[in-house]
């Protein structure tokens, strides 16, 4: 799916300008909600996010502290993403079967994600993140 696809071909296009795709993720439409669910909905992911660095890489979460506001914000939604897809591959007590049948969901949540349906804050973290960052992919 496009995740793999995405970073395949990453490495590829990083001194190459931005090519307009036919289902280009950027311009999608995030969770919506009052503007004070926003801000408060915004609080609890950011203190989620904060939580899972924390458990798995409080290095990063230190660094992060050096960059940026926004940047720190998009590095963070980005890492959140890569540590749960990690999470489904690193799953010891999951056969192989089961493992590929995850990463099969996990592509379409990320073609969901493009299509502007974030399955929970996380994901919309990460399609905020993309829509900052057009010309990156």
């Amino acid at each position: 799916g496009r995740w793999t696809a995405a970073f395949e071909n990453y490495s590829s296009r990083l001194h190459r300008p931005p090519v307009a795709h036919a289902r280009n993720p950027i311009g999608m439409q995030v969770l919506k909600s009052s503007q004070s669910d926003s801000h408060d909905n915004e609080e609890k992911l950011s203190q989620e996010i904060v939580d899972l660095m924390s458990k798995h890489d409080p290095i990063l979460l230190f660094a992060s502290k050096f960059l940026p506001p926004a940047t720190a914000k998009d590095a963070s939604a980005l890492y959140a993403w890569c540590r749960r897809l990690d999470e489904i591959t690193d799953d010891v007590n999951a056969d192989l079967v089961t493992i590929q049948q995850r990463l099969a969901e996990w592509d379409d949540r990320f073609d969901a994600l493009c299509d502007g349906r974030p399955v929970d804050g996380m994901d919309a973290a990460l399609a905020q993140c993309l829509q900052r960052n057009e010309g990156a992919l």
